[in-house]
């Protein structure tokens, strides 16, 4: 990934599977609380599908997941990004570092928690 901007983050919260809050440490101290939403990947929804459905155990299954990578460890990581990309719903799209050196992104596709897609 080249060309690309890197920020110091930290957890606040999983949403699911494919979405975080957290803080983003821009320059000078200065922080902002943000939604991001990982570019590249899909997960299954929870907030929209039926609780007893085979999306929601799927997509509850990708949020336990994405909250074990960070489970004992820091809540600090690494978001890389183009620049400012939005979503339909004001999330930055961009790429999330875990604290273990992997990208998380590519754990989702790895474990069958999501699949690849653009946007």
């Amino acid at each position: 990934m080249t060309n690309r901007y890197r920020w110091k983050a930290e957890l606040i919260k999983v949403i699911d599977g494919d979405t975080v809050r957290a803080w983003i440490e821009l320059d000078f101290g200065v922080k902002v609380k943000t939604t991001i939403r990982l570019e590249g990947v899909d997960a299954p929804e929870i907030h929209t599908s039926k609780k007893n459905s085979d999306e929601y155990k799927r997509g509850m299954e990708a949020k336990s997941f994405v909250e074990t990578q960070f489970s004992g460890l820091s809540p600090n990581f690494i978001i890389e990004s183009d620049g400012e990309q939005l979503d339909k719903y004001g999330r930055i799209l961009c790429n999330i570092l875990l604290p273990s050196g992997e990208w998380l992104d590519a754990l989702l596709v790895k474990h069958g928690l999501a699949v690849a897609k653009e946007y």
